[in-house]
């Protein structure tokens, strides 16, 4: 596949119906790749909401030697300072990051830089030799090694897992799935005619990949995970029944459906009031 721009994706579901799936989108840029993978049970592109992603940057947008210096001084400041200034650096990353955690090692570090610097005004003695001894070894080796380490976050590469184009996808498409299954409990004909849960029709509706247990053909149902063929005969059949299937718990007691399989469907599952024979 040739590089696509990099560009967004709203609600395709190839309206002709055609068929033709793609099992990937891909994004240029400068490291362009996959974004993610979401083709519909009947092969054809499903992917919603996929926002406009750039090429792979730190939170700071900084370019590329930027970052590596402010790594590189981030550590230095410990070794440098012969760790009397561990405290003050993890301070400004404790505030940039938001994180307690850091919060209670800048408090450690300067506890231990105060206390080493009082107890040096006086005379030399065991004492102040101990404190010394503990400033160097917890504030300049223990806080360099840990400045190491925070560095990789403070200066990370990597964007936040909420900002991923394939989890905004996700939760796009989940967003989809309720406000489909609010509208076809509120109105059955509207959800009817917009071919919600039927991806084997042709539609124009995004309705975030639901299936439509009691009308989608069974060339469908079995292309859904866990479901053994004699699974979807038993749900063909129960679905034929007057009371017919109206929700996850009638799979598992009137369609005999292993309980974790009907549960790890239950996202993408819907029960219309119309049932269509097999």
């Amino acid at each position: 596949m040739s590089p696509l721009p990099a560009v967004a994706v709203h609600h395709y579901l190839d309206p002709a119906g055609s068929g033709n799936g793609a099992a990937a989108v891909m994004e240029a840029g400068k490291e362009g790749g996959p974004v993610a993978d979401r083709v519909g049970l009947d092969g054809r592109l499903t992917m919603s909401d996929v926002t406009h992603r750039r090429s792979p940057a730190s939170r700071l947008g900084w370019p590329r030697i930027l970052r590596i210096a402010a790594r590189l001084g981030f550590v230095a400041v410990p070794v440098l300072s012969f760790g009397y200034l561990t405290g003050l650096a993890f301070l400004f990353a404790a505030i940039w990051l938001r994180s307690r955690r850091l919060a209670v090692a800048a408090a450690v570090y300067l506890t231990v830089t105060v206390v080493a610097c009082a107890l040096s005004q006086g005379e030399m003695n065991s004492t102040v030799n101990a404190a010394l001894i503990l400033q160097a070894g917890v504030n300049w080796l223990l806080g360099t090694a840990h400045a190491v380490v925070v560095q990789r976050r403070l200066f990370s590469t990597t964007r936040p897992a909420k900002e991923d184009p394939a989890v905004v996808a996700a939760l796009a498409r989940r967003q989809r799935r309720e406000e489909a299954r609010e509208l076809l409990d509120r109105d059955p004909a509207l959800a009817a005619e917009l071919r919600i849960g039927r991806p084997d029709l042709p539609r124009h509706f995004d309705d975030g990949g639901l299936i439509d247990v009691n009308t989608v053909p069974a060339r469908v149902l079995s292309r859904l995970p866990g479901l053994r063929p004699e699974d979807v005969e038993r749900i063909l059949a129960a679905r034929l029944d007057p009371l017919g299937l109206r929700s996850v718990e009638d799979l598992i007691v009137t369609a005999d459906l292993p309980a974790d399989v009907a549960e790890s469907l239950r996202e993408v599952l819907v029960f219309s009031s119309t049932t269509t024979p097999p």
